[in-house]
């Protein structure tokens, strides 16, 4: 009965279009949403430098700073590449686009380079509408309640050199108050307070712009780069929903307002 009235209701509202996405993003095995960024990617010296979130089919969330050098001088977009699909160690399924533009959040500044710190990725061509294994995610518009489940995503473990895993690593947290956070970390609205079991953490490694997913939308990125083999129980990130509003007038649309609806859905599903 509950799947019924939802398609019903997804129809009247987005159409057969929407009714087909939400029915893919919920049976698809490998749904990657992840990225890295790399740099020099056609040189033997790539670097992996950044993490991010596939939004749209031909746009990238990723952090601000990625694209500066240690000069604090903006690097050009020819020397970047985004990773995409499946990323883990002697994967075959990952895709690997150029860079046709980068928008910097106009408030950014590297001299403060926690704070509004992201960047849309608009990239070269559009990743394929079939492709299986990669589909964009929905961003947070509002903020997220204390106590909130969610989970950080990353390719990378300390256990395995610094280097990408098998398979995605998916570490449980959950929202706290901002007073709680590690130290160093800018308290305010524009961030996200989390808390993991150090067991979890231990042995994982986030790069720079690692998402926080909640509810299976994107609510946040990590503005540093994170090493467990410490392990950190508490750890800051950028309140995507504080930003929702510049995001989206830099992504498609089409794709946000279905994960909107997907998102409130969700959010209903026990009332159904």
């Amino acid at each position: 009965m509950k799947s019924i009235v939802l398609s019903i209701f997804l129809t009247f509202l987005l159409g057969t279009a929407a009714i087909e996405e939400f029915k893919r993003s919920n049976t698809t095995h490998k749904r990657f949403y992840n990225i890295i960024v790399q740099r020099n990617p056609d040189s033997a010296t790539r670097d992996l430098m950044c993490s991010g979130a596939l939004i749209s089919y031909n746009k990238v969330l990723t952090v601000a700073h990625c694209f500066f050098n240690s000069s604090r001088y903006s690097v050009p977009k020819e020397n970047f590449a985004v990773m995409l699909g499946e990323l883990g160690n002697a994967a075959k399924e990952t895709r690997l686009i150029q860079i046709e533009n980068i928008l910097i959040h106009p408030e950014y500044s590297y001299d403060n380079d926690r704070q509004n710190d992201l960047a849309v990725v608009i990239l070269r061509e559009e990743v394929e509408t079939d492709a299986e294994d990669i589909i964009p995610i929905g961003i947070a518009t509002f903020a997220l309640p204390l106590n909130t489940e969610c989970i950080i995503t990353t390719w990378l473990s300390l256990l395995w050199g610094w280097s990408l895993t098998e398979r995605i690593q998916k570490i449980p947290v959950t929202v706290v108050d901002t007073g709680n956070c590690s130290a160093g970390a800018i308290l305010s609205d524009r961030t996200i307070c989390v808390y993991g079991n150090e067991t979890e953490l231990e042995g994982t490694y986030f790069l720079s712009g690692t998402p926080l997913i909640c509810n299976n939308i994107l609510a946040g990125l990590s503005s540093q780069t994170i090493r467990s083999s410490i392990p950190i129980s508490l750890e800051s990130f950028t309140n995507i929903s504080f930003y929702s509003f510049w995001i989206t007038n830099n992504a498609t649309k089409r794709f946000y307002f279905v994960y909107i609806w997907m998102y409130l859905l969700a959010s209903i599903k026990f009332v159904l």
